[in-house]
C-alpha cells in the first residue's frame, strides 16, 4: 500500500507531509514496474483506494519514496487503511459482523474500502445501540448502512471511510437522498441525513457543511467517529 506525496517541504522549521491518495500495488502482466522513457518515466501499478485527498501531517518525508517503519507513523498516514480485514458483504437487517481475516476474490482497493467501512459503521453501530437501544437501530436496511428509528423522525446515516470529510459528504450524499426519497416511512415523519466519517472536518470543510444545512431542504449534518 502506498500513500501519494503532495509535498514533504517543511514550513519554516516545522515539518509537514500533505498527502493526495492512497492506493495498493498491483501486478500487470506479471509485474508491478516498468520504465517508459518516453512518456511517464518510471511506472508503478496501482489500484486507487483514494484520489484527491488533502491530509497533513507533522511529520519529514522529504524525499521521494520513503518506507515506512514506524507503527506510529503508518498510523498516522493510513488511517483506517492501515492492518484492514477483508470483511464479506453482510445482509439486511444484520446486528454484527465478520472480523475475522479471509481472501476475497475482488479488486484489492475495494476490498480495503469496504474493510475500513465496515469496522467503521459496526462502531458507530454498536455506539447508537448503547444509547439508543437495539431495537430502534437498523444496520443494512435497503442498502441504507445505519437507520436510527425515533418517535415522528428517522435518521439516516450513510458511513464513509475516507480520509477527508468533504471527500466523504460527496461520496455519501447522492445515496442519502435516494434512500430517502424511496423510504414510504418518512412520509409520516421528520427525517435526517447524516454522514458519518473518520475525520475531523478542516475550517473550510465546516463552512461547506454550513452551506449544505442552510441550503438543504433536508436537516443535514457530519459527524466524526474516530
Amino acid at each position: 500500500m502506498i500513500a501519494i506525496k503532495d509535498t514533504g517541504s517543511p514550513v519554516g522549521k516545522k515539518a509537514r507531509l500533505k498527502i493526495c491518495g492512497y492506493a495498493i500495488v498491483k501486478k500487470i502482466d506479471g509485474k508491478i514496474y516498468e520504465y517508459n522513457g518516453d512518456e511517464l518515466g518510471h511506472l508503478v501499478y496501482v489500484d486507487f483506494i483514494e484520489k484527491y485527498s488533502n491530509k497533513e501531517f507533522v511529520l519529514g518525508y522529504g524525499k521521494t519514496i520513503h518506507k515506512l517503519h514506524k507503527i506510529h507513523h503508518i498510523k498516522e498516514i493510513f488511517g483506517r487503511y492501515f492492518e484492514p480485514d477483508l470483511l464479506p458483504k453482510i445482509n439486511k437487517g444484520v446486528s454484527t459482523k465478520n472480523t475475522n481475516p479471509h481472501t476475497r476474490k475482488i479488486n484489492s482497493s475495494i476490498s480495503v474500502v469496504n474493510a475500513a467501512h465496515n469496522k467503521l459503521q459496526l462502531e458507530f453501530y454498536t455506539k447508537l445501540i448503547k444509547k439508543y437501544g437495539k431495537k430502534n437501530v437498523i444496520m443494512e436496511d435497503n442498502y441504507v448502512d445505519i437507520k436510527l428509528i425515533e418517535k415522528n423522525k428517522i435518521t439516516f446515516f450513510e458511513i464513509k471511510p475516507y480520509s477527508s470529510a468533504s471527500l466523504c459528504i460527496r461520496e455519501a450524499l447522492g445515496q442519502l437522498l435516494d434512500y430517502l426519497w424511496k423510504e414510504e416511512r418518512t412520509k409520516l415523519a421528520n427525517s435526517k441525513i447524516v454522514v458519518i466519517g473518520p475525520t475531523k472536518p478542516t475550517i473550510n470543510e465546516v463552512e461547506y457543511i454550513d452551506f449544505l444545512k442552510n441550503n438543504l431542504n433536508i436537516e443535514f449534518d457530519y459527524q466524526c467517529i474516530d
